[in-house]
């Protein structure tokens, strides 16, 4: 009814001017251009089309191209594609929610007759997953809600996919193409990746894909995000804080003064919320299977998007607050990253990167169980000291050589880094001190590959102050002696021999920078706290204790609480797995 009455207002009207021609404008004219073109006379048919691009067309005429254009889309071929593209363009967004409507099924009709035309209808849908508001060429005062809009393209994009299944991957293409810049405006960036997670609601089987695009550009992002100027913007708020202390309550604190890193924050926020909404059911409890084929989905991502950066700063977050939601992801984000710190096919700088991200990793995860964080410890001090034996033989001389040695020096690094963040951990326990001792970091940290002189002085240094005191491994007679000859580190160049990170590695979860979206990091972030040295065990607790370290709380635990129920028969061999490293200790 609403339609006719804007049919009827205005069907026949043109628009005249006080001392100027009269302007005509036909109606009722999208058959007679299809005929116009069909019979040779072009000039007819570039004027109809001039009359469809004019932006000061009515709210009637619009209804009326679009209800014609319906009527004759099955004969709407390639060759008129100028029209096609002349009706996809028109200004439907800024008019009455009839006109949303009547485009609505012009195009469904269009797409389902003659989809030929459906990389162009896609590529002009996508422009408008953003607020018109945000959109250069805004002439007319919105009428229709944003999200009116929205639900309007996700319907065609839902029937879309009903009709022609296989366009799935071309509605992967043009939303992939189509992302904004990232350093468009936080109006434009965020109801976009809100529109791109929406769409994972009605079609799953484009979750990986429509996910990969989002965490790449916010991967993007991170990279042109270093830390130094999160933490000039941290300094900037400090010196700041008494003079704009009522500013920023009545502004909200969470926005950053970086326009950059508040944008990542914005969307780092996003993608926390999709993972806690998708891996919960409406009761609000952990959906297994769900959470699981995220968690699968998550990981595949970042062994293709995030792995190979160097030193992004938050992005790869989102692996941790999965593992978070379940203690069986740790599980299997620990083996994955193992495999690949292990696998000789894979290039030096993955390797290298696994070990980092498993040594932050168990040193950061507060919620990470003590019997993960000691099977590791055991597993790379069990790699490294044979991996020692092996090379030997091969030389006497003391050398330290990261390009050939690489590997060995990370997972050296990876064991000294665990251990100065967990020793306090380990060494409540009565057996605390026997289980380090086995380790055998003394014969390590001795042997002719030299790992002290490769590793971060940092934590070399506070390494070697904790094992002092505990009376654990003695470090400082090889630290003086590195220091005093300055023992070339092969693999450098002569202008770095003083370098500070000879391994050039990083420890990807260092802390968390952003503030809207730290909300969902603090809660199970282990901040570092300094040494707190002491070399006395508790008696009370010592049988409680022996027990824990000996291996037998591990399957105490609930299965329950671990992976999804298709991998029990995993889970239970990973977790008898976990006990046996402590069954000599």
């Amino acid at each position: 009814m609403a339609e006719r009455k804007i049919l009827r207002k205005g069907l026949f009207a043109g628009t005249t001017t006080r001392g100027r021609s009269k302007k005509v404008v036909f109606h009722g004219f999208i058959k007679d251009a299809v005929q116009n073109y069909t019979e040779g006379r072009v000039q007819a048919y570039d004027m109809i089309i001039g009359q469809i691009c004019d932006t000061t067309a009515k709210s009637s005429q619009m209804l009326q191209w679009f209800q014609e254009g319906r009527e004759v889309a099955s004969v709407l071929d390639k060759q008129y594609h100028k029209l096609v593209e002349a009706l996809l363009q028109v200004r439907w967004m800024e008019r009455e929610k009839e006109v949303l409507a009547s485009f609505k099924s012009f195009v469904i009709s269009l797409i389902n007759t003659n989809p030929v035309h459906l990389r162009m209808v896609l590529r002009f849908l996508t422009k408008c997953l953003i607020p018109v508001a945000a959109q250069a060429d805004r002439k007319f005062a919105v009428r229709t809600s944003d999200e009116k809009v929205y639900e309007a393209i996700h319907s065609i994009f839902r029937e879309m996919l009903r009709l022609i299944p296989a366009s799935s991957g071309l509605l992967k293409s043009v939303l992939e193409s189509s992302f904004p810049f990232i350093k468009k405006p936080n109006t434009v960036l965020k109801p976009y990746v809100e529109n791109l997670l929406r769409v994972t609601t009605y079609y799953p089987a484009l979750r990986p894909d429509i996910l990969t695009i989002i965490v790449q550009k916010v991967a993007d992002i991170d990279v042109h995000s270093p830390r130094e100027k999160f933490e000039d913007d941290d300094d900037d708020s400090d010196d700041d804080e008494a003079e704009e202390k009522k500013d920023v309550k009545e502004a909200g604190s969470d926005d950053m003064k970086y326009e950059l890193g508040n944008t990542l924050d914005i969307l780092m926020y996003l993608l926390f919320k999709y993972i806690n909404r998708t891996c919960r059911n409406k009761e609000g409890k952990l959906d297994g299977k769900e959470s699981y084929k995220l968690f699968r989905e998550l990981i595949d991502i970042f062994h293709r998007c995030i792995l190979p950066l160097h030193a992004v700063v938050h992005v790869q977050f989102i692996l941790f607050h999965i593992c978070s939601l379940n203690k069986g992801f740790s599980v299997r984000f620990l083996e994955f990253l193992w495999e690949q710190t292990l696998d000789v096919t894979n290039p030096h700088y993955t390797r290298q990167s696994c070990a980092c991200y498993m040594a932050s990793f168990i040193a950061r995860a507060s919620y990470l169980p003590l019997t993960l964080a000691l099977k590791y410890l055991k597993l790379m001090s069990s790699w490294t000291s044979k991996y020692v034996q092996e090379n030997v033989q091969a030389t006497h001389a003391i050398e330290c050589n990261v390009v050939k040695h690489r590997t060995f020096y990370n997972l050296c690094q990876a064991i000294f880094y665990i251990v100065v963040f967990r020793h306090e951990e380990i060494l409540r326990h009565a057996p605390g001190h026997k289980f380090l001792r086995e380790l055998d970091l003394q014969q390590l940290v001795m042997s002719n590959l030299n790992p002290l002189k490769a590793c971060l002085p940092t934590i070399v240094s506070m390494f070697s102050t904790l094992m002092k005191a505990h009376q654990l491994v003695y470090c400082e007679t090889i630290i003086k002696r590195n220091n005093r000859l300055m023992l070339p580190i092969v693999g450098m160049a002569t202008s770095e021999l003083g370098s500070q990170n000879p391994l050039d590695c990083f420890f990807p979860f260092d802390p968390y920078l952003l503030k809207r979206s730290s909300k969902f990091v603090e809660p199970h972030y282990q901040e570092w706290k300094g040494p707190q040295i002491t070399t006395t065990v508790s008696k009370e607790n010592e049988e409680n204790d022996e027990e824990m370290i000996m291996g037998t709380s591990p399957m105490d635990l609930s299965l329950s609480e671990f992976i999804h129920p298709e991998d029990h028969v995993d889970k239970v061999e990973d977790m008898l797995s976990m006990s046996s490293v402590f069954e000599n200790v």
